[in-house]
């Protein structure tokens, strides 16, 4: 082509990046976890927790497994993020595990906490005072894992807080209570039902001093052969103790026992050696004879003889400690030292 310029011809290509739009979204996350815990039969309890996600979780919850829905048992709450499961009036079956679990588009996310709910079977108030052994006895059919506690402490099984069951009943014997011991004891056991509580409400009070003492003292004595010999005290206590006589150290009794083997017939041959014997029971009638009239305790001697001669002790004993006293007896030689036997209980000798 004549007078033909060829012309350049620039073409310029514009590139234009472009990126997918900026997204907060995320998968719920627990920033807050549940926590575990027990309260007692009849009350409400909340769990709680905090979530976050975007878009905003869809919130179920779950008791045992089993989806649970709002309800006049459960109540549920979602604030920005913080929620929370009302448990209401709390009984044996509301034990167990509860979970929650949250969804949005971009995931999953759970959390979950048991309950144990306690059933107080029995609250006692109790008055002891210091010094005192005690058991405590708590009635908990078809129990286990079975726990005293003291203000919150499990004590130990020892020789101090010994632990014992018969059948369905739990013990605890404290060896010597103190003002430790004051305040609440708790018998805690599993069952079938929950958890078992029996509380004993101790008030411990100062040491009582009320060991035995005398009132009215024994007096020795100096008495002719035969006459008839009274010792006599006044002892007090609480509780009433326990009241010895001895006769030169040795315990002093109404009655004792002896037995005496007679043999009737007794016959031998080739074979056999044959022994026929009765054997009585015979019980020597104490002339010393001890009696008592409320807080009077007596020892009656019968016709004394030179043999009751000696030394005379009266000891009282309660928990709380121990009194003793010592008397003395003189009689003069006698001529007539008989001692008397009665067998049965009816018919009397009199050995020379």
């Amino acid at each position: 082509i004549k007078n033909f310029n060829p012309t350049v011809i620039t073409l310029t290509i514009a590139f234009f990046l472009t990126q997918q739009p900026f997204s907060l979204d995320h998968a719920p996350r627990i920033t807050v976890r549940m926590r575990s815990h027990r309260v007692p039969c009849g009350q409400n309890t909340k769990f709680t927790l905090n979530v976050q996600a975007k878009p905003e979780a869809e919130i179920r919850w779950f008791h045992n497994g089993e989806q649970i829905q709002e309800s006049s048992k459960y109540h549920f709450t979602n604030m920005s993020g913080v929620l929370s499961l009302q448990v209401c009036d709390c009984q044996a079956d509301d034990s167990g595990t509860y979970r929650v679990v949250c969804t949005n588009y971009k995931g999953e996310a759970s959390d979950y906490g048991t309950l144990d709910v306690s059933v107080k079977a029995s609250h006692t108030k109790l008055s002891l005072s210091e010094g005192q052994s005690v058991t405590l006895k708590a009635n908990i059919p078809e129990a286990s894992n079975v726990r005293w506690i003291l203000n919150g402490k499990e004590l130990a099984n020892s020789a101090d807080y010994r632990y014992g069951v018969s059948g369905n009943d739990h013990t605890l014997t404290i060896k010597m209570i103190s003002q430790h011991e004051e305040g609440i004891i708790t018998c805690e056991a599993t069952t079938e039902h929950g958890i078992v509580k029996c509380q004993f409400d101790t008030t411990i009070t100062s040491k009582r001093s009320n060991a035995p003492s005398f009132l009215v003292q024994p007096k020795s004595q100096n008495v002719n052969e035969g006459q008839n010999v009274i010792f006599t005290c006044e002892i007090t206590g609480d509780p009433s103790p326990e009241i010895e006589w001895l006769k030169n150290n040795v315990l002093v009794r109404n009655y004792y026992y002896c037995y005496f083997l007679i043999v009737l017939n007794t016959r031998t041959t080739n074979i056999n050696k044959y022994l026929t014997a009765i054997v009585f029971q015979v019980s020597l009638s104490s002339h010393l004879k001890l009696s008592r009239s409320k807080n009077v305790y007596t020892l009656e001697i019968t016709e004394a003889s030179i043999s009751d001669s000696g030394k005379y002790t009266v000891k009282a004993t309660n928990m709380y400690g121990q009194c003793s006293t010592t008397l003395y007896n003189y009689s003069p030689s006698s001529k007539d030292n008989r001692t008397k036997i009665k067998i049965s209980q009816h018919f009397h000798f009199i050995f020379q």
